[in-house]
């Protein structure tokens, strides 16, 4: 498609003057700069034209520019600049008019990201919000969060305009798959085991068929579709799936298969505590477990569906992971509550007194995910290591999308505590998407390790927060010298760190990060 670029005429400038009743001479007052006001043009979405945004039209998916909607150009003026571009007018043809402010000095050929809609730009203006955050924005209806589209232009100031190099394209394909049950929730799962899409309708109906309208990244591999009523019925359909990008597609399933609470299928519901069989993926909806874990025997996957809460009993971790080179997957879009029991992590590793206690990798992708480590532990990591030789670890800790919230019995994202010549160790801790709040317990560190006493030894791998998350919030325990990187040691005990890199950066956050709360990129 050819570059286009469009040009309006600027407004006349009027200058005002006040007479001075002291010297009666004519005064000009400065004119007040607001910005520079671009309008510019945006291809059709599609070829079915008018102002309906994402609409259904007897059996088809209509997607088209719709006035009044909303834009986000991003841009660099002395920093992250985001500008709200709204659509003025959409003509025949399904072409749209936007209409947006950018900061006064800003110079010709800026480049720019344009992102539609609007909600879908990261909050500290540097991008597009991670996949896993835009798909759990969905709700089960046609709307514009089904519609994520980026691109890319550049502005000019000097005779406003905006230059389209790249025009808005779609991220996702839109799926509407019509269900044989009344449901709540739908998810669609990849052949591995990974969560693409899912929806939560506000009103399950009360009828046996609802259509789930979804946003699916590209796949061409078998899927299986997971739905529940929110309550006890959960269902599942596997069939060979091709989705592409800015395609729309429409199913209407005639059946689907039950799903037990101990079902041998590859994913089942969970109702209760219990152990997951290793390479199984569950499926937790409003789920409330006390006193009690769920436990992972090897790899496995949690999708979360609607509110759930584990609270542990002493000694145990909520959510146990399996042993080591073996990982623990959390996404979806519902939420988790989990609080460890005593001595014990949120999620990650029980007590280790007078043992070794291994554990697997952590990974979390999705979902809202609220942590709370139990005594002298982390909330997510490791438990509690105490004395004569004791150690507890854990592997690699990764977050890569969704909201997540760690509050430490010692480090909110790390290792426990290491006490009487125990060890307490994790791997590489990894923030590459989502919002993550992190506060660390008594002396020790928000990500990083715990506190480290009488001959105790805390190490975590290297720290990475990279330019792909939406926030982190990071803060320290009482007396920790960092909120990220080593806690506190005490009585010939031993703190060890990797590098730790924020945004790019190793070298200004080589001891570590003393700030607290530290924030990345901005304070909110």
């Amino acid at each position: 498609m050819k570059t286009m670029k469009y040009f309006f005429m600027a407004a006349l400038a009027i200058l005002m003057t006040a007479c001075s009743s002291d010297d009666n001479e004519l005064t000009q007052l400065p004119v007040k700069a607001e910005g520079i006001t671009i309008t510019a043009q945006l291809a059709p979405k599609s070829s079915n034209a008018k102002t309906r945004a994402v609409t259904e039209s007897g059996n088809k998916i209509v997607v088209d520019w719709a006035v009044n909607e909303h834009l986000a150009i991003l841009y660099d003026k002395d920093g992250n600049q985001m500008a709200d571009a709204t659509i003025t007018a959409v003509d025949d043809d399904g072409a749209a008019t936007i209409t947006f402010t950018v900061v006064e000095g800003t110079a010709d050929d800026t480049e720019c990201q344009i992102i539609y809609p609007y909600s879908a730009a990261k909050e500290d203006k540097t991008g597009v919000k991670d996949n896993s955050t835009l798909l759990g924005a969905q709700d089960g209806t046609l709307n514009a969060n089904l519609d994520v589209r980026v691109g890319a232009g550049k502005i000019q100031t000097s005779t406003p305009s905006l230059t389209v190099t790249t025009q808005p394209a779609a991220q996702f394909a839109i799926w509407k798959l019509t269900l044989p049950q009344a449901s709540k929730d739908m998810y669609v799962i990849s052949e591995a085991g990974e969560f693409l899409a899912g929806a939560i309708l506000s009103d399950p109906g009360t009828d046996f068929t609802v259509a789930v309208p979804a946003a699916v990244p590209a796949v061409s591999s078998k899927v299986t579709i997971v739905a529940t009523d929110g309550t006890s019925g959960c269902w599942s359909y596997s069939n060979t799936a091709t989705l592409e990008k800015g395609k729309y597609y429409q199913s209407t399933l005639t059946s689907m298969t039950a799903l037990g609470n101990e079902s041998t299928a590859d994913v089942y519901k969970m109702t209760g505590a219990g152990t997951i069989p290793a390479g199984k993926t569950v499926v937790l909806s409003g789920v409330t477990i006390s006193g009690d874990q769920i436990a992972c025997s090897g790899d496995a996957t949690i999708i979360l569906m609607g509110s759930n809460t584990v609270t542990a009993a002493a000694n145990t971790a909520a959510i146990k992971i399996g042993g080591s080179s073996t990982t623990l997957t959390i996404t979806g879009s519902g939420s988790l509550t989990v609080k460890g029991g005593q001595y014990a992590a949120a999620i990650g590793t029980g007590y280790a007194n007078n043992a070794s206690v291994a554990g697997g990798n952590i990974e979390i992708n999705g979902g809202t995910v609220n942590a709370t480590g139990g005594q002298s532990s982390a909330a997510i990591g490791t438990g509690y290591a105490y004395q004569n030789g004791s150690s507890n670890e854990c592997g690699a800790i990764t977050i890569n999308g969704g909201t997540v919230t760690a509050y430490g019995g010692y480090a909110g994202i790390g290792t426990g505590g290491a006490n009487q010549s125990s060890s307490n160790e994790c791997g590489a801790i990894t923030i590459n998407g989502g919002t993550v709040t992190a506060t660390g317990g008594q002396r020790s560190a928000a990500i990083g390790t715990g506190y480290a006493n009488n001959s105790g030894s805390n190490k975590c791998g290297t720290i990475t927060i990279s330019t792909g998350v939406t926030s982190v919030t990071a803060t320290l325990g009482n007396r920790s010298p960092n909120s990220i990187g080593k806690g506190f040691a005490a009585n010939n005990g031993t703190q060890t760190c990797g590098t730790i890199t924020i945004g790019g950066d190793a070298t200004t956050y080589a001891v570590g990060v003393t700030e607290s709360p530290f924030y990345y990129p901005t304070a909110p």
